[in-house]
Parts: structure tokens; C-alpha cells; sequence
């Protein structure tokens, strides 16, 4: 299956964009240029050259576009059947299979009729890889996959809330942002710590070219099916290419960081939990409740510790952390 999408790549694409199409549709990147996968990690947008969430988002999409006339198991069935598949030609990546299981879990969900809560779904992925294969707790890509979609669940429902704009094209436009933004967030300790970059033009990055990768990703899958329309295709990513140049040619479009620590990550994560536990009591105002069970006898109870805290006492701690891991840090981040 790989030789043949690779031959008709080969006969119909220019060569420069052989190896995009090849990391786009299937996750190979032995063939794309060194260039141009660093122009994508400098904008903050190399998500698009790994088969990510998005990837499989928007196909489980088209193919519910599709089967959307058809009846309920064949609504089920098929797109599981073809994700599945997919997930399968990728060699069983960690994004692809957490974006396929999490979407698995999803649609038996829904066609039982029964809800829960999509950070649940999401832990519930991560467990079922790590039963598989333990060893992917340690792999860079397993990290920024799962802590990029939890910064979306944790921080996009309340930053959202905040977005009071009545205009349908702006509130898009600032969806887009408040993603790209969230997504930031959750990989941001990780990326500093492993790569040592903060590409400070991700948002208007993500904002120029998110709308582009939906028509970039259905045309190559077109191309697979219908060579004609190549053109399209073409065109499409010499339009990103053009946008990712012109990202990478301002001098200010990305920071290096060196000396981040894991004990800087911990104490970055402590204190986004903080942001969220703040930005939450705000948006609930409501009592705060942490659960700890305790076992009595054959039965279990549950003990609710219930405190009303001022949204000021979430900056005072993350100001704390903050502190601590300055005085006790051996070496500070240093930034270029």
C-alpha cells in the first residue's frame, strides 16, 4: 500500500514536495528536507508534520460527512474500520493510536447513549498504550501528544467562556487562538526542556495556517484517489511554504532556552495547575472538593474536604513555586 501511494506521489508531485507528502499522509520523514522541518519547529506549527489528533480529527470528520445518510452501525462501523486501518499503515504511532482510541471510546459512547468526560477518555487512551508497551511513557512524541490535548481540555472550556464576542467569523478566529494557545501551554515545559526553543510566533502562526492544513490535508488524500487535482494540492502548500518563510524570516520568531531542568518542568506544571485551579474557581465560583477515599472494613467512604479559597491564594502559591525552584535550581534558564 505504501509503494503504490509512493508512486503516485513520485509521478504527479514535484520532487520538494515528495517527502512533505509523505510526512503528512504517513508520518515518514526520511525524505523530507531538514530545512523545512526546522522552518515548521521555529513557527510552532510542526504538529502539522506528525500525524497528530488533527490529523485524524478531521478525517474522522469526513468520513462522518459521509456516512452521516447511512444507518447507525454503519456510522459506527465504518469510520472505526477505516481509522483503524489507517492507525495500522502508520505502524501503530502513539499519536495516531491515542487520536483513533480516544475517538473508538467516543463513538461506542455515544452509540450506548452514555457521556463522560473527555479527560477521562483521554486517561483511559494513555492507560491502554502504557499496558502495550510501558516504555512509551519515556517517548518524547507520546509526552507532547497527550500534555498538548490535556492543556486543550483543561484550559480551552474556560478560557472560552471568557470570548464574549457576538461576531461569528472574529469568535473563529479567536477559537483558533485560544487552541493554539492551550495546546501551547500543555507541551511548553516539555519543549523547552527537550528543544530548547519557545517560538514566540505561534499564535499568529497557528492563525495563518490552521485554516489552510484542512484544504492541504483533503487534497492530498485526493490526490491518493484522483491525480487530476494535484494542481490544487500544489498550489496549497506552496501557500504554507510562503507563510512558513515569511514566519522564519523575522529575527524575533523564536527564543532559545537552555538550562531547563526537569525540575523546572515540575515546576512549570505546578504552576499551570495552579492557572487552572484559579481560572476554574472563577468560572464555577463554587466550593472547591478533593476527594480521598478511605477504606472501613468491606466498605469505602468517601471524606470531602471543602474550603471556600480566594482565586488570589492560586497566584500567591504559583508565586511560591516559583521561588523554590529559583533558590534550589542549580543552573536558571537561559534565554537567547
Amino acid at each position: 500500500m505504501k509503494s503504490h501511494l509512493q508512486t503516485i506521489w513520485k509521478n504527479h508531485l514535484p520532487q520538494h514536495l515528495f517527502g512533505f507528502t509523505q510526512t503528512l499522509l504517513l508520518g515518514d520523514k526520511k525524505d523530507l528536507d531538514p530545512l523545512v522541518l526546522s522552518k515548521f519547529q521555529y513557527a510552532g506549527i510542526a504538529h502539522m508534520l506528525a500525524i497528530s489528533g488533527m490529523h485524524i480529527g478531521l478525517l474522522f470528520i469526513m468520513l462522518e460527512r459521509i456516512t452521516f445518510w447511512f444507518n447507525k452501525k454503519v456510522q459506527l462501523l465504518l469510520p472505526l474500520s477505516i481509522l483503524w486501518s489507517y492507525a495500522a499503515l502508520l505502524g501503530f504511532s502513539p499519536s495516531a493510536i491515542r487520536a483513533v482510541l480516544g475517538i473508538s471510546i467516543w463513538l461506542f459512547l455515544k452509540h450506548l447513549h452514555k457521556w463522560t468526560s473527555p479527560i477521562h477518555i483521554l486517561l483511559l487512551t494513555a492507560f491502554i498504550s502504557l499496558c502495550f508497551n510501558p516504555y512509551l511513557i519515556f517517548d518524547v512524541g507520546f509526552q507532547f501528544s497527550y500534555t498538548a490535548v490535556l492543556g486543550i481540555f483543561l484550559f480551552y472550556p474556560l478560557l472560552n467562556k471568557r470570548v464574549l464576542i457576538e461576531n461569528r467569523i472574529i469568535k473563529n478566529i479567536a477559537q483558533i487562538v485560544l487552541i493554539s494557545l492551550c495546546a501551547q501551554l500543555g507541551v511548553l515545559p516539555l519543549s523547552l526542556h527537550y528543544f530548547h526553543l519557545f517560538p514566540s510566533l505561534f499564535l499568529l502562526s497557528n492563525l495563518l495556517t490552521t485554516p489552510l492544513f484542512p484544504l492541504i490535508l483533503f487534497t492530498a488524500i485526493g490526490v491518493c484517489i484522483f491525480p487530476s487535482i494535484s494542481t490544487l494540492y500544489i498550489h496549497s502548500v506552496e501557500l504554507l511554504f510562503q507563510i512558513v518563510n515569511w514566519l522564519d524570516s523575522q529575527c524575533w520568531s523564536y527564543f532559545y532556552v537552555f538550562q531547563v531542568s526537569k525540575l523546572h518542568v515540575l515546576g512549570m506544571y505546578i504552576i499551570l495547575y495552579q492557572v487552572y485551579l484559579y481560572l476554574l474557581f472563577q468560572s464555577k465560583n463554587e466550593i472547591y472538593s478533593l476527594y480521598i477515599p478511605k477504606k472501613i472494613d468491606p466498605w469505602y467512604r468517601y471524606f470531602y474536604l471543602k474550603c471556600k479559597q480566594k482565586p488570589l491564594l492560586y497566584i500567591i502559591r504559583g508565586a511560591v513555586i516559583l521561588l523554590i525552584i529559583v533558590l534550589f535550581s542549580e543552573r536558571l534558564p537561559l534565554i537567547y
